[in-house]
């Protein structure tokens, strides 16, 4: 898939006991720590029932957003026991997360996306290089933790970044 120029972002909106997750544009790791900590603190608030994700407008998004993604469906699973909803009409990134096995996982609906109200763009947060490692390393065990193909698929990522880290981490 052809990625723009097009710099990525999130919005976000909390209605009721519903967070809503917009991505646009190009997403990539590079807004990952910023995503990271979103996803912290939404994970941390007791009054999220329920996850609406679009992606109607995300050109691109790479394994560690979608890491991410993944980590807000082992919270969905584990502490609401449901499912987050996806919404998506790019019909790469439909088969993206249909390789991935997010369509057992997530409601994957292939339809536009009703406008869900006033979104709060995400705040960009500084992170390091060290920190933007770990949420790297951490978006892709959230990744290959999903399936066992994944699992496969992922495995020799995710011992090349934990070398990196522990790398980066080490004491000069």
């Amino acid at each position: 898939m052809a990625q723009s120029g097009r710099t990525g972002r999130f919005l976000y909106g909390i209605f009721g006991t519903t967070c809503v997750i917009k991505a646009v544009g190009n997403i990539n790791y590079h807004i990952g720590g910023s995503f990271d900590t979103f996803v912290t603190r939404v994970l941390a608030d007791n009054s999220i029932e329920d996850f609406l994700i679009d992606l109607t407008e995300a050109e691109y998004i790479d394994s560690t957003n979608l890491g991410l993604l993944a980590r807000i469906q082992v919270f969905s699973a584990d502490r609401l026991a449901r499912r987050p909803t996806v919404i998506s009409t790019n019909d790469t990134i439909n088969g993206i997360l249909a390789n991935l096995g997010f369509d057992r996982l997530f409601t994957i609906l292939d339809a536009s996306a009703a406008a869900a109200g006033n979104l709060t763009e995400l705040p960009s947060v500084p992170t390091g290089d060290a920190a933007l490692g770990d949420v790297i390393l951490s978006a892709h065990r959230y990744l290959m933790n999903t399936n066992d193909r994944n699992a496969i698929v992922f495995r020799e990522i995710v011992e090349l970044l934990e070398k990196d880290v522990r790398k980066r981490h080490k004491p000069n």
